[in-house]
């Protein structure tokens, strides 16, 4: 939701400083530490949030941490296991399991972290 409120924040001409401080601050050196990821059942961290993370990243034009491009890069299922599908979830040692296959919905949100251009968002 905090991304989602600074793209808001942007677009409408306000400052994005103190939501972009709290977003930055959710990234632990494995994933987005926030409120879901330390109730939900699993425990785990959700790669769709490290898309999110670097759509604000490019909008704002703000350096993402060390390590977030390279999670997202691991993210990426292998050959055996769906084809290249963006796994969804990761425990919070922060490993991949290797059953996982991709899911559409983040996989569609990295590649557009990466290749939408800013001036879209």
């Amino acid at each position: 939701m905090i991304a989602l409120e600074i793209l808001n924040y942007r677009n409408r001409g306000m400052h994005t400083d103190s939501v972009w401080t709290n977003l930055n601050g959710k990234w632990d050196g494995k994933g987005m530490n926030d409120l879901s990821t330390a109730t939900y059942r699993d425990k785990h961290y959700e790669t769709y949030k490290l898309a999110l993370f670097k759509i604000c990243a490019r909008v704002l034009g703000k350096t993402l941490p060390s390590g977030v491009d390279g999670k997202i890069a691991a993210a990426q299922a292998s050959v055996g296991l769906g084809v290249g599908g963006i796994r969804t979830t990761y425990d919070r040692n922060g490993n991949f399991t290797l059953d996982q296959i991709g899911n559409c919905e983040t996989t569609s949100l990295v590649v557009l972290a990466y290749l939408k251009p800013v001036s879209d968002f």
